[in-house]
């Protein structure tokens, strides 16, 4: 699977998320032998997520792939995060859009890139602060170790 995803970019967009509450996430993979796929269903609080492959790298496409749940995750992150420190900064907006493109050389993640479209009267300078803070304090950020590009455009 590795050679066969070498330079692919996986696309998730993740618009306008809401911070709930601050949890401890515990996930519980498991197998279902009478699945169609062998890959896992994982589990987090009640809420469960189906994690497959397309059918070209073995898997029945029921759901997205790990490098997905992981751009997704590191987008969110940094835009949850963004919104709390845009909040404390007192810097205003009407939407935040995030698109992570996740490329992967063989079967690691050597780059993430984060791309903001933020609907604001704040300067794209004060944005990029908050990305920039955002990214520092961002957990998946903190727990990634490939680099993590990031660009912002802001509109009014």
């Amino acid at each position: 699977m590795g050679a066969a995803l070498a330079g692919v970019m996986t696309d998730i967009e993740t618009v306008d998320l809401e911070l709930v509450a601050d949890v401890t996430v515990e996930c519980v993979a498991r197998t279902d032998p009478e699945a169609a796929s062998p890959d896992p269903e994982l589990s987090e609080r009640a809420v469960g997520f189906v994690v497959d492959k397309p059918p070209a790298f073995g898997g029945t496409d029921r759901g997205p792939m790990p490098s997905e749940y992981f751009a997704a995750a590191i987008a969110s992150c940094n835009m949850m995060t963004a919104r709390r420190i845009a909040a404390k900064r007192k810097v205003g907006y009407e939407q935040i859009k995030c698109r992570a493109l996740v490329h992967l050389e063989g079967s690691d993640i050597d780059k993430v890139v984060l791309a903001f479209e933020v609907v604001s009267d704040a300067a794209v300078d004060d944005w990029e602060t908050v990305f920039r803070l955002a990214d520092r304090t961002c957990t998946v950020s903190r727990a990634t170790k490939c680099a993590i590009e990031r660009t912002v455009r802001v509109r009014s």
